[in-house]
């Protein structure tokens, strides 16, 4: 015989049975953390798939919007180098070829 933490006897199938029911709760709630993890790991998985695809779609959309921009901006900001060229091709479209607009040598 033995005695538990009260300072009772106890006997060994006593004893067993208490250390059976201790083991078999132990095994119980490490086998419903595992079982319960996968399917919780899961969602995280396609929550995190679900923005990645969401941050895709607007990086996207911004990518859209900004080829325009850089089109445009690099045609303004070039403008200023070849503009006289762009005035001498109107006189000239102008004047039918007559004036070539470089100016009149007299």
């Amino acid at each position: 015989m033995t005695t538990n933490n009260e300072g009772d006897s106890i006997s060994r199938r006593e004893a067993f049975s208490s250390l059976m029911k201790t083991t078999t709760a132990v095994a119980g709630g490490a086998l419903l953390m595992t079982t319960a993890s996968p399917p919780a790991l899961a969602d995280i998985y396609d929550d995190e798939a679900a923005e990645r695809k969401r941050k895709q779609a607007e990086d996207s959309a911004k990518g859209q919007q900004l080829v325009p921009a850089v089109l445009f901006g690099g045609t303004l900001l070039s403008v200023p180098f070849f503009f006289p060229n762009l005035l001498r091709l109107g006189t000239k479209l102008i004047s039918g070829g007559e004036d070539d607009g470089y100016g009149k040598d007299e």
